[in-house]
């Protein structure tokens, strides 16, 4: 039922080929995974190395198609929902953990972004698998440590700010050993078992650059590159473009209810020891508490960012109802209400929303292009590999998927996700440059002469408070570029 739920929610945004940039980013280093390239070579982006090895397994298993991606995305979402529902069954019935289930995939769908298989969807297998863990054992042995330390592991190796999880994990473990007195043996055997889990999963990403003797490469890009990101980044929120309806009538229960029920249970959780009856609670508050203070201090604060809260949200707005319910003065039950409610929010959001995108989906079928060819990018692909040598360059200033559907190499590192040119924090990770600016990137990526030029009409959106580059570039592709054709708004220049 998640899976058919999901797949229905989510099919039409399979056969769109760019809704979000980062999607793109990940599908081209996975790409270069299997051709043979390690990420952070000639392939770069601001991403633990788990998250371009998923894509890889996503391509080799579904197929080189965006509609393959897609696809691995809504398995990865129907594993997330699944897991809440397994972790919330035996506390709070199946019913009521269906009803969460049902909420976590509506929710994922209906964040910006979340129709694409975005990094955060597929950090949510490991994390709420892990959740599930630690829910269901409040006093998890040597073996269930070290398993719920690797898969914080792994979901931290795709999105580095879990890593909030991973400490609060272990400090929750070292509070329950402390109430419960257990020997200082035993808690030392449980913590490290949980930072072997941890270890084990980092070394084994490791390994590849120590063969090939880039052990500074994993380094720099792991490690340093999204410290000096993140310390560089100034708060900046996205207001979700969700209209006012979307937001009362889909929003209101998915939301709302567990922030305003969160300071209630927080008071219950205060007053009562830590013991199996209030565990799930604990936990689930936990998970969302070190993820969105993750979130606050990465910086920049993105619409796709909300769906890692998904599992915890939906789960928590199970858990506030169930402990309302508790109270004594509400007669009706937990399941009927919880049925009304979901019912209601479905049917609101899926009139509105689903339905016209399967009319447009429809609409796309008459396209002489056919569903996939329609789009942008794959027309652009299309005239390139017709009029491109196989040793000629491209640089793609958009619609970078390009260089995945055509099978060829960024132009250089750093071009790999075009807004990288310009992102003075990060070039000194990914240009061989000793100083590198934007300028000079820019620079050097004209000094290459690429054969063929990609852009969207008018200045691209990283250049425009970049007079300077773009000046540059604009100088440069005048004297030295025709423009040979024009995709919708994608303009192909081709070198004198």
């Amino acid at each position: 039922m998640l899976f058919a739920f999901a797949l229905f929610l989510r099919l039409p945004y399979y056969f769109k080929d760019v809704i979000n940039w980062d999607e793109s980013t990940f599908i081209v280093m996975g790409g270069g995974i299997l051709n043979g390239y390690l990420p952070y070579g000639e392939f770069w982006d601001l991403k633990p190395p788990i998250a371009f090895f998923s894509y890889s397994l996503f391509i080799v298993m579904f197929g080189k198609s965006i509609t393959a991606v897609r696809f691995a995305g809504t398995v990865c979402v129907t594993v997330m929902a699944f897991s809440v529902f397994l972790t919330l069954t035996e506390r709070y019935g199946r019913k009521s953990a269906l009803i969460a289930g049902l909420l976590a995939v509506f929710m994922v769908g209906q964040i910006p972004s979340g129709q694409a298989t975005m990094s955060e969807i597929v950090a949510l297998v490991p994390i709420s698998v892990a959740f599930g863990g630690v829910a269901a054992n409040p006093k998890p042995g040597i073996a269930k440590t070290f398993g719920i330390g690797s898969l914080l592991a792994i979901a931290s190796l795709i999105r580095l700010n879990l890593l909030y999880v991973s400490l609060g994990c272990g400090l929750l473990f070292l509070l329950i050993a402390w109430r419960q007195k257990l020997p200082l043996a035993v808690i030392f055997y449980q913590q490290s078992a949980y930072l072997l889990g941890h270890v084990t999963c980092c070394l084994l990403t490791i390994i590849p650059y120590a063969w090939a003797g880039k052990i500074d490469v994993w380094w720099r890009a792991v490690i340093l590159a999204p410290i000096s990101y993140a310390s560089a980044q100034v708060v900046n929120v996205q207001v979700p473009d969700w209209s006012l309806s979307w937001l009362i009538l889909a929003h209101a229960w998915g939301w709302l209810i567990p922030l305003v029920g969160m300071m209630y249970l927080l008071g219950r959780v205060l007053n009562s020891p830590l013991s199996a009856p209030d565990h799930v609670c604990i936990v689930t508050l936990l998970f969302l508490t070190a993820i969105a203070l993750s979130i606050l201090r990465g910086g920049s604060l993105q619409n796709h960012y909300l769906i890692q809260l998904v599992p915890f949200l939906s789960s928590l707005w199970v858990i506030v109802l169930a402990t309302f319910l508790k109270s004594g003065r509400p007669r009706l039950g937990l399941s009927r209400l919880g049925t009304v409610a979901t019912t209601a929010v479905l049917f609101f959001s899926l009139t509105s929303s689903v339905i016209s995108d399967y009319g447009y989906l429809f609409s796309k079928m008459d396209s002489p292009y056919g569903l996939l060819q329609s789009n942008l990018s794959y027309r652009t692909a299309t005239y390139l590999m017709d009029k491109k040598q196989p040793d000629e360059s491209v640089y793609m200033m958009t619609d970078h998927l390009v260089y995945w559907l055509i099978n060829e190499p960024p132009i250089t590192p750093c071009s790999t996700h075009p807004s990288n040119v310009v992102r003075a924090s990060l070039l000194p990770f990914c240009s061989s440059d000793v100083a590198p600016t934007p300028q000079s990137e820019m620079n050097k990526i004209l000094a290459l002469k690429p054969n063929f030029i990609v852009k969207k009409s008018g200045i691209p959106w990283y250049l425009r408070n970049e007079k300077a580059v773009w000046s540059t570039f604009a100088h440069h592709l005048q004297e030295q570029y025709r423009l040979v054709a024009k995709q919708g708004t994608r303009e192909i220049y081709q070198k004198n």
